[in-house]
């Protein structure tokens, strides 16, 4: 089973699941087939004020720049985790700054090595 439909089971209302993420990573300007899949189906997400064509954007940008780690799914509302390897702490700053002021996360905090943003 791929990335897609993975995230179209955690997000189909039927199936009563509130927690499942998938992950996948990306190099500077090579994207696997699974993390396509991953910010394609954010792409056609809307969710309250999560914006899904613009957030799958701002992550293909970001994965142009860094090695990224992307994990997307549900902790209840939509989660997105990313993580970029090797990104100096201004830049992960930037990040998280956009993920909250553009993208209006309700939640955006580290954890670990990756940057959690959450739409209620």
């Amino acid at each position: 089973m791929g990335a897609r439909q993975i995230l179209k089971a955690i997000y189909d209302d039927r199936s009563g699941v509130m927690f499942g993420t998938v992950g996948a990573y990306s190099r500077p300007g090579d994207a696997p087939q699974d993390f396509k899949d991953i910010v394609s189906f954010v792409s056609k997400l809307s969710w309250n004020e999560l914006d899904g064509e613009a957030v799958a954007d701002y992550v293909m940008q970001v994965a142009v720049l860094h090695k990224v780690n992307v994990t997307f799914g549900r902790e209840y509302s939509p989660v997105l985790y990313l993580g970029l390897v090797g990104a100096t702490k201004g830049q992960e700053a930037k990040v998280m700054s956009a993920l909250k002021r553009r993208f209006k996360a309700d939640e955006v905090w580290k954890v670990g090595d990756e940057i959690r943003a959450w739409w209620d």
